[in-house]
């Protein structure tokens, strides 16, 4: 099984809106200014409104909760690198650099 790293996150700014996508080939598109919350399948391309704004922060947080946990998992010996793996040895390079 190997270790495809997911999308990044997208930020549309003109919109205040968050792109998240998560395994699977879902993604779940925050709310912003002048949008609507959506979840999109997007082999498919099909996307369903989440009109109940009482659902928003739950999926927001259940996507990025998914998607921390799917970059976080272990490489088995001579697998691909994951996203996570990258960004905690990029931000111990920073650290090092900056301590001395």
């Amino acid at each position: 099984m190997s270790q495809t790293p997911l999308p990044p996150i997208e930020r549309d700014e003109s919109y205040a809106r968050d792109y998240i996508p998560i395994p699977g080939g879902w993604e779940i598109q925050t709310k912003g200014k002048g949008s609507s919350f959506r979840i999109c399948d997007t082999k498919s391309g099909e996307r369903w409104l989440v009109a109940d704004e009482h659902l928003h922060a739950m999926l927001e947080r259940m996507a990025r909760e998914v998607r921390a946990a799917y970059e976080s998992r272990p490489t088995p010996a001579g697998e691909g690198v994951t996203e996570a793996m990258v960004e905690r040895a990029a931000g111990r390079a920073r650290a090092a650099a900056s301590s001395s």
